[in-house]
């Protein structure tokens, strides 16, 4: 199983660092905030009319493909085996390649020293309170054979937010999916009154100017309402780590 693989490896907790992350926006435009529309727990295409479903996505002209269009949604329990495959190609980033098969059919919360905890209890760290899972869906011109390309969460941590997996599929940065993600955490968590977002990045890595671009600053510890998120996450950032957060109030 997955599970017995992962307990035997050493690795750490990726939180919002490091090379997994979306660094680009398309053609250097976001959507305005303006241009969100919430609609039954999920977001509106407003770029091409054409979905057919609620998401939120845009037509990247400046793309090899440029009928290239995506979705961003909450996560619901069967995109079970979806998350673990964008899951396993970031791993296959960093070096660590499994076989798909290990995929576990559910979680398995009973495993506590599992290093993907956070996984395991999805209703617990991401699906309670206001925090909130998105996936990224590669559209594919056809709706039947969307693929997942990328995810953001963010964990309830006592009334505020704190952003804990960033990542999309290396071929599909550069065209504003992972801006598309972070925004529609975002917005979910304005909506539902957070004040705050805070999260840990690499000081050096391109993760800093990315959220930055989001309106993210850097600070120099946890705000007074994070003082006991490191127990609450289960996540312990590198000594060289810094602190970025975003107002929402």
């Amino acid at each position: 199983m997955l599970s017995d693989f992962l307990l035997g490896m050493d690795y750490g907790t990726d939180g919002a660092t490091g090379v997994f992350e979306d660094f680009g926006v398309a053609k250097g435009e976001m959507l305005a905030e303006e241009d969100l529309v919430l609609d039954t727990g999920q977001f509106v295409c407003r770029c091409c009319g054409r979905c057919g479903m609620p998401c939120w996505g845009w037509h990247d002209m400046a793309t090899v493909s440029a009928d290239f269009h995506f979705a961003v949604k909450p996560f619901a329990w069967e995109d079970w085996r979806a998350l673990w495959l964008v899951r396993f190609a970031q791993l296959a980033e960093d070096g660590v390649v499994l076989d798909p098969a290990l995929i576990s059919p559910q979680p398995q919360p009973e495993l506590e020293d599992n290093p993907e905890w956070d996984f395991d209890h999805m209703e617990q760290v991401y699906l309670c309170g206001a925090g909130s899972f998105w996936l990224a869906w590669d559209e594919c011109g056809d709706l039947s054979r969307s693929r997942p390309i990328g995810y953001v969460g963010a964990q309830d941590v006592g009334g505020v937010l704190e952003l804990r997996h960033m990542y999309v599929q290396e071929s599909y940065r550069r065209r504003g999916v992972g801006t598309a993600l972070v925004q529609a955490l975002i917005a979910h968590g304005r909506a539902q009154g957070v004040p705050a977002v805070e999260l840990w990045t690499a000081p050096d890595g391109e993760g800093r100017p990315f959220y930055g671009t989001l309106g993210f600053r850097v600070t120099q510890r946890p705000g007074a309402e994070y003082q006991d998120v490191l127990a609450r996450t289960r996540y312990t950032p590198g000594v060289e780590e810094i602190r970025m957060r975003l107002e929402l109030a």
